[in-house]
């Protein structure tokens, strides 16, 4: 007869719970037991008489068991077990496996693989807390980089946390010059105070805010994934750094106490910049607005389709003259001396072949000429054209 046990992965079903199932296979049944609730925190969990079906909780790991013999008795790692129960099996793996907690026994010892990490949860405990200990996570960011070893790379995990997670003045001369930080939650990070790094990497879920007050800069590089990055008009000081900073969304406030000279800065849906003391990058993608127009007699052009709008706002035009139309956006977005207009082709529904100029505007609209092969000015120039307009912040 075949006996087995599966003790699933645990699922984190809010901030301070975790959930095991489990399952037993008996004579070709399937019994599964009621889900198994304990403190998130409370990952080396002991076996009991009231959960006979449960030995050591290994965070996100699972535990398949499977034994040979008869109803009263079977084998577990060659030894036979009497009585024929699960909290027997239990004691037998546990002494098998060592707790994933550092005060744990057992005849088999995990290897060190968590070096200089430390773990952050809503329901941790800064005075209780131990570097390398996922059951036992500080509660603040700040407390668990104050606990790295400064002469190693060092790393922090959020796991949970219900606020905001706060990052401050940050000495990588004091700390660790390698810092990694991963957010597993969709709590956002605060970086404040002052803070000096020497390599920075950054993978959240959420949204990356720097309110530093005198600098955020690094020394070697820093490399930042998060959905959305922004400066506040409550941020001073320097941003200065080598590297790149991906996100979803940029919002830099308008605010003339921050410099900020960036190297490559990637976002990909919006992009807000405010007048700043100084705003500089080397690579940045620009804000674009691609579409096909048409115009015929007096009428304002239409726009038959757009493909690509990362300015947000509806484009609309106006007929200002023959030959001569706008295309608005009506919030000043087209930025003198970083905007450009582009054409593409052109159906030749019309007589003659369109010469096509265009101007940038302080109105926050794009002036478009259209000519005939005379080089006159004319209307009916235009159907389905390919225009891009792109404005780099």
């Amino acid at each position: 007869m075949i006996k087995k046990i599966n003790i699933f992965p645990a699922v984190q079903d809010v901030d301070s719970t975790v959930t095991v199932r489990v399952q037993r296979f008996l004579a070709g049944a399937i019994s599964e037991d009621v889900n198994y609730t304990f403190d998130a925190n409370d990952f080396d969990m002991e076996r009991s008489v009231s959960n006979k079906y449960l030995c050591r909780l290994i965070f996100g790991s699972v535990i398949t068991i499977e034994v040979d013999g008869s109803t009263t008795q079977f084998e577990y790692n060659s030894v036979a077990v009497s009585p024929n129960d699960a909290y027997t099996l239990a004691g037998l793996v546990e002494d098998n496996i060592t707790p994933f907690a550092t005060d744990g026994g057992g005849a088999y010892t995990f290897p060190v693989n968590h070096g200089n990490v430390a773990y952050v949860s809503s329901g941790g405990n800064n005075g209780t807390a131990v570097v390398a200990n996922i059951s036992k996570p500080f509660s603040t960011a700040n407390a668990a980089i104050a606990a790295l070893n400064p002469a190693l790379d060092g790393t922090i995990i959020i796991l949970s946390s219900t606020v905001t997670i706060a990052i401050t003045d940050y000495d990588y001369s004091a700390m660790p010059y390698n810092l990694t930080v991963s957010v597993l939650c969709n709590q956002s990070i605060t970086f404040g105070g002052t803070c000096s790094f020497g390599v920075l990497n950054v993978n959240s879920k959420s949204d990356i805010i720097v309110n530093t007050q005198l600098f955020f800069i690094a020394d070697t590089s820093m490399f930042i994934d998060c959905r959305g990055f922004t400066v506040p008009n409550t941020a001073q000081g320097v941003i200065n750094y080598i590297g790149i900073i991906n996100c979803s969304a940029l919002s830099i406030a308008a605010n003339n106490n921050i410099d900020i000279t960036a190297d490559v800065l990637n976002w990909t849906k919006s992009a807000l910049v405010g007048v700043t003391l100084n705003f500089t990058y080397n690579k940045c993608p620009p804000k674009i607005w691609k579409a096909k127009i048409s115009q015929s007699g007096v009428d304002a052009p239409t726009i038959d389709i757009v493909n690509e709008n990362t300015f947000g706002p509806a484009m609309t035009t106006s007929y200002i003259g023959v030959g001569e139309y706008t295309i608005n956006n009506g919030s000043s977005l087209f930025t003198v001396g970083k905007t450009n207009v582009f054409f593409g082709g052109v159906d030749f529904a019309y007589n003659g072949s369109p010469l096509i100029a265009s101007k940038e505007n302080t109105l926050g609209a794009a002036t478009i000429y259209t000519f005939d092969s005379g080089l006159a000015a004319s209307d009916n120039m235009m159907n389905k054209q390919t225009i891009i307009i792109e404005t780099y912040l």
